[in-house]
């Protein structure tokens, strides 16, 4: 392919092209898209919260589309705006399953070939999918019995400084973590409505995901399959009609078999929508596939340098763990050397304090007999073991973690906030107790004096 190379800047806002006016039509789409729901009308709090992150997302976007290019936004941006400008330009249009960055520049490039080229357009349907992400969390968080801190979960979700860098320029994470919300937001639905045509959706949210980075692609089978053993779990066991129940789980076993064996057929007939990541799981070449993955991005400042062995079981389970050590911990406060570095570290403590209280708020509720909690703490470390398998770099880490951050969020932030409270009331308890220890000796040497003067006036 013959890359034109495209300025990565728009001429102005005062040049109003047909991509510029489409992008500024989504700016306020995304502005009243909150309304449209009922959780954000009958909460004006959550909507004035929203529109204030978005206001700096769309701050974000102009100034990354129109003045100078944001922290985040360089490279990797750049490559996937002036790979979409090429694609316009020469109509060049490929379609491979879990392409990752292809897919992204082929749907940026189809619009771009409608519209014209333009980073304010790629950057606000970035912010677009933000905000759809941020609607269906507090929805989320409605049917899952957090709704009294929606609230405190928008505000975590969205106030990251790397959300709000990457979620408003032209890059896949916001698309990554907007379909992985759907997925499991779908299938909580499909549980507690028992519907079955809650089912498509599922596999069409998680086929969605996995089309925008080629990691996802493998996640999807972990995903569908925990999705689907909880949407058919304990909670229809409960059920009055015990038969109707059992005839429930047998359809959607047998319509999750079908569409397992399609799957199957379909790749195998047609190999070529297939990238390398599913074609070496297939082949059983995965080990070989990882350790390759990861050797591209050792030249970067920010590596860990770690290697993959799988020699033997005792090497891998070694080389595996440190890997998933690295890629949560990673920068160590003694390897602090810039403020990109402290940035890492204070990012990766505030994330562990949010696991710390998702494990919390799962043990909480461990004899409910709801399994939703510890269905999303386990997706979270699935989709992270699958990343910190890939990943080498913490800088890429850092990108990486926004996908699933949004369940550590909804799951830690009750435990956080309540912590919170309890600090504060005994904060408030010991101040309120010095101040009357500190006044009771001025009362005792006033009741003193009054007594004095009652002895001395009755003699």
């Amino acid at each position: 392919m013959n890359e034109v190379i495209f300025s990565y800047r728009d001429s102005g806002l005062e040049s109003l092209s047909p991509a510029t006016f489409a992008g500024t039509l989504i700016l306020v789409i995304s502005l009243v898209l909150p309304v449209c729901y009922s959780v954000f009308r009958k909460d004006t709090g959550s909507l004035v919260l929203l529109w204030s992150l978005l206001f700096v997302y769309h701050a974000v976007s102009l100034i990354n589309s129109f003045y100078t290019t944001t922290y985040g936004a360089g490279v990797d941006a750049r490559a996937f705006y002036n790979h979409a400008v090429d694609i316009a330009f020469t109509g060049d249009f490929q379609f491979h399953f879990g392409a990752g960055s292809s897919i992204f520049e082929n749907y940026l490039g189809a619009l771009f070939s409608f519209f014209g080229p333009s980073v304010f357009l790629a950057s606000e349907l970035s912010v677009l999918a933000f905000t759809f992400s941020a609607v269906y969390l507090v929805k989320m968080a409605a049917i899952t019995g957090l709704y009294d801190y929606r609230r405190w979960i928008l505000f975590f979700f969205g106030s990251l400084p790397t959300m709000w860098l990457l979620s408003a320029v032209p890059m896949r994470e916001a698309y990554q973590y907007l379909f992985f919300i759907l997925t499991v937001y779908t299938a909580i639905c499909m549980r507690q409505k028992k519907n079955v045509l809650f089912l498509p959706l599922i596999l069409i949210f998680a086929v969605c995901m996995g089309l925008f980075h080629k990691g996802l692609v493998l996640f999807i089978v972990p995903l569908v399959l925990v999705l689907f053993l909880y949407s058919t779990g304990s909670a229809l066991s409960g059920e009055r009609n015990r038969r109707d129940a059992v005839l429930y789980r047998r359809f959607l076993f047998a319509a999750f078999s079908v569409v397992v064996i399609f799957a199957v057929i379909f790749v195998s007939q047609y190999p070529q929508f297939l990238n390398d990541t599913p074609k070496a799981v297939i082949k059983g070449e995965a080990f070989d596939y990882v350790e390759q993955y990861r050797v591209p991005s050792k030249e970067s400042r920010a590596t860990y340098g770690i290697d993959f062995r799988h020699d033997n079981p005792a090497a891998l389970l070694g080389s595996v763990a440190k890997m998933q050590l690295y890629y949560f911990l990673y920068p160590f406060p003694w390897k602090i050397a810039n403020f990109q570095d402290l940035y890492a570290l204070l990012e990766n403590s505030w994330r562990f304090f949010l696991i710390l209280s998702s494990f919390f708020l799962v043990w909480k509720h461990r004899k409910t007999g709801d399994a939703t909690y510890a269905m999303l703490l386990l997706l979270y470390f699935v989709n992270a073991f699958l990343w910190g398998l890939g990943t080498i770099n913490y800088g890429t880490a850092i990108r990486h973690h926004l996908v699933p951050f949004w369940i550590i969020v909804l799951l830690g932030t009750p435990g956080i906030i309540e912590g919170a409270r309890r600090l504060n009331a005994l904060y408030a308890s010991r101040l309120l107790r010095k101040s009357r220890g500190a006044s009771a000796p001025e009362n005792h040497a006033r009741q003193s004096g009054i007594t004095e003067h009652m002895s001395k006036g009755e003699s």
